[in-house]
């Protein structure tokens, strides 16, 4: 540091701290156009100028988080040291961004603590695999950002020296901050997925959301607005891989799709649930079928779409439907008629503008306010209400049970005969306080509530099957009944309520009963998975002949070589790879973790080619389509 800009150390050192951080950034923008050359910005005004916004404040705000141990140490130590500490830090974060800059060009999603999870776990040679060339090139990357960052601090040092630096310029971070955050809460609530998608191109980038603010005040687009979509040279997906090629003619559609919330595989019993267990002895039935997630969002989306939950996110932010719902809805005056009943809303999560995408603007979705209860009887009602009004018409219909969420039942329902045989199961009880529960809480009354609810969801989906019987239709109907994911009572011993705690089967396992008309009744015992129901709808419904592969991380349920694993996703709880035997977990932060079948940890390291061969089903699909 020059001896004229000594006379007040702490304040030199902070002004260099507070330099090396602004040419830092300007070397990350340039660096940045990376990502867009991935995933082009968008012709449109709005979403150029969030880009011009976001991109600039993002990257300084990151380059000003690096230089806080530095602008920090000014004050307490004030020396040549932070000269090496402020290069360190400004070259790790320049790796980072030019390395996740390179993972995104491949795989259209950042470095996270999954990622960071893996390469930790002990196996990261394995799953990798670098070659010589890729050690080269990292020394090589290492060495250029050093001298970068070197030839910055020398810099930053002279003009720290002579040039003060004025507060009032954290305002180029701040304000354009601010409004680009702005902007992207606008157009969540407007729908606009072209500028959406762009807070998924910057790393680490939070993105504020305030669509329920914004709809009390009249300025959220319309729940039947039209569905905007993004062009395929914009998009971080390359989805499908290839036409789906289907054969089936449109008159011989007819599919019915029938979800019912926290349905547990040990409720397909005929005392609980006695309509749906007579549907399954004429039925194919699979004793060991997983949710794609251990919640609602990804459960249902793995079902619609037969992806994992981690491509959620990018397929939210671009508002891509499934394919296979956009093949139906591209027939044109040709197509079946749709019909959507959900008790719950559509819009938390966001189906409306994931899985119902297409149909959004199209189809008027049933969703009847009041209780659950009174809801699900009422979009049971609307159902039979559909099929009348045209029962020889081909359709796609999704009816979306949420009574047992809250364990609701009318007021006057009698309910299933208990034990002695005298009425609803007794004494049972709704969830109260979740912080009340641990592991000696008797799950008896609980338990007992919520067989209660699915026995009375259960007499709903008789009647929805009686309107197809009746209308001659069972039989020429595809019928799809299972659970968005399942629901634990403590039944491993280790405290856990509810659903969303843990990869096991109390809160993955659910009923899955399938009614081909094509084919008779089986129980099927090897392990399946919801992302299988779309290629199995796909080749047996509607007679596509694309590969599996091509639009899906699944296969056929109808497959005889046996699953040797499934994947489920929980949001903060990461990613559970379930193998007979074992559970292995990613976590978000990055643990890696293994147990068995009850959870208790096992001494045993992550299988490589296990972790290798999920990571490239959860990059299959991203690569924008060029």
């Amino acid at each position: 540091m020059h001896r004229a800009g000594l006379t007040n150390p702490f304040r030199t050192w902070m002004r260099f701290g507070l330099w090396h951080a602004a040419g830092s950034a300007v070397v990350l923008l340039v660096v940045s156009l990376r990502y867009f050359q991935a995933s082009p910005v968008p012709a449109d005004g709005f979403g150029a100028t969030f880009v011009v916004l976001a991109a600039p404040s993002h990257f300084l705000g990151l380059a000003l988080l690096a230089s806080l141990p530095v602008i920090l140490g000014a004050g307490l130590a004030p020396g040549r040291w932070l000269l090496v500490a402020s290069v360190a830090l400004q070259v790790s974060l320049l790796l980072a961004v030019a390395l996740d800059s390179q993972v995104y060009s491949l795989y259209r999603s950042h470095i996270d603590g999954m990622v960071v999870g893996l390469l930790g776990s002990g196996v990261a040679w394995e799953i990798l695999q670098p070659t010589g060339e890729d050690v080269t090139d990292l020394a090589t990357l290492l060495a250029v950002a050093t001298g970068i960052q070197l030839g910055l601090a020398w810099l930053a040092v002279r003009v720290a020296a002579r040039r003060a630096w004025n507060p009032v310029w954290i305002f180029a971070v701040i304000v354009p901050f601010l409004l680009a955050q702005g902007m992207h809460a606008w157009a969540d609530a407007r729908a606009l997925p072209s500028t959406t998608r762009l807070a998924r191109v910057l790393p680490w980038m939070p993105a504020l959301t305030a669509k329920r603010w914004l709809a009390a005040r009249g300025w959220s687009r319309a729940a039947d607005g039209p569905t905007l979509g993004v062009p395929p040279r914009e998009s971080s997906l390359s989805y499908p891989l290839a036409a789906l090629d289907c054969g089936v003619a449109p008159a011989d559609v007819r599919i019915l799709m029938i979800v019912i919330e926290e349905w547990r595989f040990d409720q397909l019993d005929p005392t609980i649930t006695p309509n749906i267990a007579r549907f399954a002895a004429e039925s194919l039935v699979f004793e060991r079928h997983f949710s794609a997630g251990a919640t609602s969002r990804y459960g249902v989306f793995g079902l619609f779409y037969g992806l994992h939950g981690d491509y959620w996110e990018p397929m939210l932010a671009e508002q891509r439907g499934p394919a296979w719902i956009d093949e139906l809805v591209g027939l044109g005056a040709m197509r079946p008629r749709f019909f959507v009943g959900a008790t719950a809303p559509l819009v938390r999560p966001e189906f409306d503008r994931t899985v119902f995408a297409a149909l959004r603007g199209r189809v008027a979705f049933v969703q009847p306010p009041g209780p659950p209860a009174a809801g699900d009887r009422a979009i049971t009602t609307a159902f039979t209400d559909f099929i009348e009004e045209a029962p020889d018409a081909p359709f796609f219909a999704v009816l979306y049970y949420d009574s047992p969420h809250s364990m609701d039942v009318p007021p006057d329902w009698e309910g299933p005969p208990d034990w002695e045989g005298k009425g609803p199961y007794r004494p049972a009880s709704k969830w109260g306080s979740r912080l009340a529960l641990d592991a000696d809480t008797d799950p008896g009354p609980l338990r007992r509530g919520h067989d209660n609810s699915v026995h009375y969801v259960d007499s709903l989906v008789g009647e929805a099957l009686d309107t197809l019987r009746r209308n001659g239709l069972l039989e020429r109907t595809t019928v799809v009944i299972t659970g968005d994911h399942a629901e634990e009572f403590n039944d491993l011993g280790r405290g856990y309520w509810g659903h969303n705690g843990n990869f096991a089967r109390f809160q993955t396992q659910v009923g899955m009963v399938v009614h081909l008309p094509q084919h008779p009744p089986a129980r099927i015992t090897s392990p399946t998975s919801h992302v299988d129901v779309v290629p199995t709808l796909m080749r047996e419904a509607l007679a596509c002949r694309a590969p599996p592969d091509r639009y899906s991380n699944g296969r056929s349920l109808l497959d005889a070589d046996p699953r040797a694993y499934v994947v489920a996703s929980g949001g903060s709880l990461g990613v559970g790879i379930v193998e007979p035997g074992r559970i292995t977990t990613i976590g978000r932060l990055g643990d890696v973790d293994v147990f068995d079948p009850d959870l208790a940890p096992m001494d045993a390291p992550p299988d490589a080619a296990l972790l290798r061969r999920v990571h490239r089903e959860l990059v299959q699909f991203r690569g924008g389509a060029r």
